[in-house]
């Protein structure tokens, strides 16, 4: 009878013993699940700080401050491991992000980051806006009005819909300039074909979302773009599209005030560049 109620201690013990570790195994997971989760969230802080900064500040040494923030957001990223499908997305959607929204030019290792989020999420609309952003900064149009168009399938974001009017902008200096790409659409009877298109959406999408600035800037610019057209091609600048602009830079300019940032010096000189060719258009 003392042997078997031996035994069964014996058992209960290695029983409780093989629970307790099973149990520290599962909390141990649990832990290294919530930082790899924290340090994800402290890593998206610092991505919206890059974001804010990109698109706010324009001190002497912006290109040192963006560059320090990116790498922070890098430095803050966790390890993942890629058989973690969800999390290698996000891993390299927000190094590749990081990357652009840290430099004012193009950013060849951002691509390859980029492409595996998109690659294994082909319904990832963030990472074509910033794969077409980037071939933008590249220069090639091509790459990035196939992006924009798949991007404009997955969502009607008013930010990801704007990037469209920049492409429209520059389709018809690269339908004439790079013929050795081949034409993406055919050459339309008016060369102006593309600048009236990106004025009509960007007016339509900064009307429809008057509170953000960037689409503000966006229809500025494509306003300034259609009226230098039309100079280029010996025709009197029109003075009401390029008051629209004006309007436009004004408005843009209010809401940064408005969320307390710097001003814009490209703004200023969008503005001179307006003025000045309504003192041309008499």
């Amino acid at each position: 009878m003392g042997e078997g109620w031996r035994q069964y201690a014996q058992c209960s013990m290695f029983w409780c013993c093989g629970r307790a570790i099973v149990g520290y195994i599962w909390m141990m997971i649990s832990i290294s699940q919530m930082a790899e989760k924290s340090r994800f969230e402290a890593a998206s802080e610092l991505l919206d700080d890059l974001y804010e900064l990109n698109e706010a500040y324009f001190g002497a040494d912006r290109t040192e401050r963006l560059k320090e923030a990116s790498e922070a957001v890098q430095f803050a990223l966790p390890p993942v491991d890629d058989r973690d499908r969800a999390g290698w997305i996000q891993w390299n959607l927000m190094m590749g992000k990081s990357m652009i929204l840290g430099s004012d030019s193009h950013v060849p290792e951002a691509d390859e980051y980029l492409s595996v989020a998109y690659r294994l999420d082909s319904s990832n609309a963030e990472a074509c806006y910033y794969l077409a952003q980037n071939s933008l900064s590249d220069g090639d149009v091509y790459t990035a009005n196939a992006y924009v168009e798949r991007m404009q399938e997955l969502s009607d974001a008013p930010r990801y819909g704007s990037l469209e009017t920049v492409v429209l902008r520059r389709l018809h200096e690269w339908n004439t300039q790079s013929p050795e790409y081949g034409k993406l659409t055919p050459a339309p009877e008016n060369p102006m074909h593309y600048h009236q298109q990106a004025l009509k959406l960007s007016g339509r999408l900064a009307l429809g979302n008057p509170s953000d600035p960037v689409l503000w800037d966006r229809y500025s610019l494509a306003a300034l773009y259609l009226q230098s057209v039309r100079a280029q091609s010996g025709m009197r600048p029109e003075k009401k599209p390029l008051q629209a602009a004006i309007n436009a830079l004004d408005k843009a300019a209010a809401l940064d005030e408005e969320l307390g940032r710097e001003p814009n010096p490209d703004r200023v000189y969008n503005r001179n560049m307006a003025d000045k060719m309504i003192q041309e258009a008499g």
